[in-house]
């Protein structure tokens, strides 16, 4: 994306957040799931996320198992993120049949981290990340060393720039884990997936 086209995602992006963040139609329903509070975090307040076309459960306990989750409401992509998907099909990232249909939107704040994590198997591969607001790094590996909060530790690390798209597909996508360290400025990063079919009949009706 250009200066410009990223300028005026981030934009449009913040302020379907603060729709969201106040329960503005159309994100109102008490159970819509659209946005997602800030996991509290020992070295800041913690991102903020949205997602789209599917709701996701990131934690993995006995009471919160991690996966799709299908009984739950949020809302379509907004305009900004299917005109985004279509500048990435025109590039070539993709084809027509292969086009991701759910996003989740990460917001940083300076301190901000994401702790390791693996791409669930609900999802397709490739699934794209597209980073912007500023150049962050992210670490890759089978470990990842907990030096501290947020100071994370693996056998790859990568430098995201602003405008980017980081494409994970077969063993990048299955069997490395992810982590974010703590951001040095606000970032955001959209990570566009592909539903699995069997999910896509289940959840109609919890998609507005």
């Amino acid at each position: 994306l250009t200066s410009r086209e990223q300028d005026g995602l981030l934009r449009e992006l913040h302020d379907v957040l603060l729709l969201a963040m106040n329960r503005t139609y159309p994100y109102d329903k008490e159970d819509d799931h659209t946005y997602l509070p800030s996991p509290y975090t020992q070295t800041s307040l913690g991102r903020k996320t949205l997602q789209f076309g599917c709701a996701f459960e990131s934690r993995n306990t006995v009471k919160h198992p991690h996966g799709i989750k299908v009984d739950r409401k949020v809302a379509a992509m907004p305009v900004c993120l299917t005109n985004t998907l279509m500048k990435m099909h025109n590039c070539g990232l993709f084809s027509a049949e292969a086009c991701p249909d759910s996003a989740a939107v990460e917001f940083f704040s300076e301190g901000d981290c994401q702790p390791p994590h693996i791409e669930h198997h609900d999802f397709d591969r490739p699934v794209f990340t597209l980073s912007l607001g500023s150049t962050q790094r992210i670490v890759m590996g089978q470990k990842i060393h907990i030096h501290e909060a947020g100071k994370f530790v693996s056998d790859v690390e990568l430098a995201l720039p602003t405008g980017s798209v980081l494409a994970r597909k077969d063993h990048s996508a299955n069997v490395p884990k992810l982590a974010v360290p703590c951001v040095s400025a606000p970032r955001v990063s959209i990570t566009f997936r592909r539903i699995k079919p069997r999910f896509l009949q289940q959840q109609q009706g919890h998609v507005s």
